[in-house]
């Protein structure tokens, strides 16, 4: 959400933005903005005080924090649902038997199905709840040319950070994330796949 109208990624330059993370902060920083990481329970007395002018999170976020009384605008990136993952100690996970970890995994991969369609759910009726307070939201369209602006101004930084935080499952990550993008595997299948 941001206190100034943004339509194009050209328009976040200059501005402070809160991030909650390096990889946002590359994406931003990466179009012009000047971001900075703070909580996200900050940033309604940052904005409100004009210490930044906008804050990057999930709409669900914007809504729980009444973020829409201090910024009257909302961009939508197509990030996807942001979820929480499960991790297990490598030694403890390898301890196991196989059976218990076939389980384990199938357990996981379930639930992160049915964390994506809820994340999916409540983004859309968030969106409605910020349009019913009155925010103007303008959507980045994963495809559309301002999606692919954006992407691509920061694109470097962001695939820096990606491989920083993925390590060894970077190029499987990617590999699995193109197959959706050519419409060869649903997101619910890439899944499935991965380990």
């Amino acid at each position: 959400m941001t206190t100034q109208e943004v339509t194009s990624p050209e328009q976040y330059a200059g501005m402070k933005l809160r991030t909650p993370d390096k990889g946002f902060a590359a994406l931003f920083q990466g179009n012009g903005a000047s971001p900075v990481v703070m909580s996200s329970s900050d940033v309604y007395m940052a904005i409100e005080r004009g210490t930044i002018e906008g804050g990057v999170s999930g709409t669900t976020s914007f809504v729980s924090r009444k973020w829409y009384e201090v910024a009257d605008y909302c961009q939508t990136l197509g990030t996807g649902p942001n979820i929480q993952m499960l991790l297990a100690n490598l030694a403890w996970f390898e301890s196991l038997d196989a059976k218990t970890q076939d389980a384990i995994m199938q357990a996981a991969k379930d639930m992160e199905v049915w964390a994506c369609d809820a994340a999916i759910l409540d983004a859309v009726n968030s969106v409605k709840a910020l349009e019913d307070n009155g925010v103007e939201v303008t959507h980045f369209v994963v495809g559309s040319p301002e999606w692919a602006k954006l992407k691509s101004a920061a694109a470097p930084r962001v695939e820096e950070v990606m491989k920083e935080a993925l390590g060894d499952s970077y190029d499987i990550t990617q590999q699995l994330l193109a197959a959706t993008k050519d419409g060869s595997m649903t997101w619910q299948e890439a899944i499935a796949a991965s380990r």
